[in-house]
């Protein structure tokens, strides 16, 4: 793909109003294009919500291959506790897939139960199954990396934060953190804010209905799925302005990082787990999400085009409420990630209307 570099740094900043903080990144070739609004520096940081989950899928992708282990693995055999409550024919490529029967929490929990590893998995093996395993889907929005990074401590012996910074983040010599701790890194993470001005595109005027609350945008017949999902626990989107949010390990949506670090680290991933992502490449047939309440095809971790990376249908990613999005086109061989503070909620859910990043993808 030739990149118009000019005409993108144009559409980029005309997009972005005066005081607004984001950051773009486009990987092409051996090409790289780098650009942030003028309060988000180089190192800035943000947290980027379910962009995290990519990097869960990078650690388990490569303690499967290190430890010899396949995604067909019933999880009760690494973790036996886990089987209670019926849960013991569930696999590592059911949560992947997000088709396991377990997307929520049984037990009523709150936003401060997330920072507590031990507490949150004791809640997992104590949860009943809505389904059977790959009866239905349904997002696997707060439990996802739990559950993984339970497997990860258990198999290597050392928690998950540690594993993907010994493993992944530290040889690559990039910055992506769960549990942020230290003062110099919690300096530059940049606070999320509300967006004052919501999306009159008409893309996103053609729907029936646009609300910040989840529930008003999924069918009736799916809210029992939603509610469990989205609403056990509720947090505001701005929950990772607490900074004990920012200093623990959430490993589903709390991971801390920028732009140019996310891409550079899936321009590696991409390459080294070659196999696993000609995989994941593989065309899912698209299935109603029960949770999020539209089609959606999930391909061992990731997202694989459905309109929300642009019209190209070979490209996989993943998409964050508020706005950050992040996809790999395999025809093209370039990447995108684009990571913002302001958050708009419904642009979680519809990034190809997102009015500061549709226009970049008209462009691609």
């Amino acid at each position: 793909m030739i990149l118009n570099k000019i005409d993108i740094v144009e559409v980029f900043e005309s997009l972005h109003e005066k005081g607004e903080c984001s950051q773009l990144s486009i990987i092409n070739g051996d090409e790289v294009l780098e650009i942030n609004t003028p309060n988000f520096e180089s190192d800035s940081l943000v947290n980027v919500y379910s962009l995290s989950k990519m990097m869960v899928n990078l650690c388990l992708y490569k303690l499967l291959a290190d430890y010899q282990i396949s995604i067909f693995t019933p999880l009760n055999q690494l973790w036996p506790s886990f089987a209670k409550k019926g849960k013991d024919n569930i696999c590592l490529n059911h949560i992947l897939s997000h088709n396991s029967g377990i997307p929520h929490f049984s037990n009523k929990i709150v936003t401060k139960d997330l920072y507590k590893w031990e507490s949150i998995i004791e809640v997992i093996e104590n949860t009943t199954p809505l389904h059977l395993p790959s009866e239905n889907v349904a997002y696997h929005a707060r439990n996802y990396g739990y559950i993984i990074g339970e497997i990860i401590k258990i198999v290597s012996g050392v928690d998950f934060s540690t594993y993907f910074r010994n493993e992944i983040a530290v040889k690559l010599g990039l910055e992506f953190h769960f549990g942020v701790s230290e003062e110099k890194v919690l300096s530059r993470v940049i606070p999320l804010y509300r967006s004052n001005n919501e999306i009159s595109s008409s893309g996103l005027s053609q729907l029936d209905s646009i609300s910040e609350s989840v529930g008003e945008l999924i069918d009736k017949r799916n809210m029992v799925y939603s509610e469990q999902v989205f609403m056990n626990p509720y947090n505001d989107i701005l929950s990772p302005n607490d900074g004990q949010w920012l200093k623990s390990c959430i490993p589903s949506s709390g991971g801390v990082s920028n732009a140019f670090n996310i891409n550079k680290i899936m321009f590696w991933a991409i390459k080294y787990f070659n196999e696993v992502f000609s995989k994941v490449k593989v065309r899912q047939p698209l299935t109603m999400d029960l949770a999020l309440g539209f089609n959606n095809r999930w391909s061992l971790g990731f997202v694989q085009n459905s309109g929300e990376f642009g019209i190209s249908a070979n490209r996989i990613g993943m998409r964050a409420i508020g706005g950050g999005i992040y996809f790999y086109d395999y025809d093209s061989d370039f990447h995108f990630c684009y990571t913002p503070a302001r958050m708009i909620p419904q642009v979680g859910r519809f990034p190809a209307h997102d009015p500061r990043v549709k226009p970049l993808l008209d462009l691609l």
